[in-house]
């Protein structure tokens, strides 16, 4: 059995209160996991207005630990230090219930193929921690978050492997407000320049500057790529730069093909969608005839 785990938590300011997240969002990653990884458990991380609703869409929940008791909208992007908490004491609590301390979570502004499988669950018990990295050696160091400039692009959050529990002292780190904002000031995101922070300064390697050692991390291969970056020869496509989707998500791009992709894949396109794609794949993805 392989534990995904999914995310939904209530927008507190910010982009986020237009991008749509809603537990329907969630059934569709849900719908394209269970097609791809025929030994899933699906776990969504979820604040507990969501809770019932999900349940009664057939989707197996957890409740949302807080942040140290500090306030989500603190800080530009804060809510997403939530996910620092599967290393700590939340994710110990979260291995008992499953049995099982291996897990990888995944945003649910996701496009998941059915032949994804292997791409997104190799090697799982020989490789219990993974990284997600979407783009080549060319670390790019101008990029603004926040208030931040010239940050650099270390791993992305959108997906990780890890073993739960397994790092306490990751959880406690980002309790302290100095802590945070010397990572933000070199490093761009909330939860992802903690992690490429963490993961590079556990193996002693420099994390203030651009550093080619974060491909050495162990991690996801190209057939995850960000969608719209590389090409379309995918197995995973994530959002995380929102490139083809005029910084909204696929559910809301103004791009109606993309639209009718993500309706398609998640299991929720009509059959006047299906037979009015013009990719003969996706056709081929709901069993119909090309």
């Amino acid at each position: 059995m392989k534990t995904i785990l999914t995310w939904l938590w209530q927008p507190r300011g910010g982009w986020r209160e237009g991008a749509g997240y809603t537990p329907q969002i969630v059934a569709g990653v849900d719908y394209m996991l269970k097609r791809a990884i025929p030994d899933v458990r699906h776990v969504c991380i979820a604040d507990e207005v969501f809770r019932p609703e999900l349940d009664s869409l057939g989707i197996e929940s957890f409740p949302l630990w807080d942040i140290h008791g500090k306030d989500r909208l603190s800080s530009h992007g804060f809510d997403c230090y939530m996910r620092l908490g599967l290393w700590g004491a939340p994710g110990a609590a979260l291995a008992e219930k499953l049995g099982d301390d291996i897990a990888q979570w995944t945003d649910i502004d996701v496009m998941i193929r059915p032949t994804a499988g292997a791409a997104f669950t190799f090697a799982w018990r020989e490789l219990p921690e993974v990284f997600w990295i979407p783009r080549n050696m060319d670390l790019d160091t101008r990029v603004t978050f926040g208030e931040n400039q010239n940050t650099w692009l270390g791993v992305n959050g959108s997906l990780c492997r890890l073993r739960l529990g397994s790092r306490p002292a990751w959880w406690k780190a980002i309790k302290s407000d100095k802590w945070r904002a010397e990572t933000e000031a070199f490093i761009c995101g909330s939860d992802q320049a903690a992690i490429t922070r963490l993961a590079l300064e556990s193996r002693k390697w420099e994390w203030r500057q651009p550093n080619k050692k974060i491909f050495e991390l162990p991690k996801f291969g190209p057939e995850i790529q960000a969608h719209g970056m590389w090409s379309t020869d995918w197995q995973v496509a994530y959002f995380p730069y929102d490139l083809d989707t005029d910084y909204t998500k696929p559910w809301l791009s103004a791009n109606a093909f993309l639209r009718r992709e993500f309706r398609v894949l998640t299991g929720q396109a009509t059959e006047a969608e299906i037979r009015a794609t013009t990719h003969p794949g996706l056709r081929r993805f709901m069993g119909k005839k090309v």
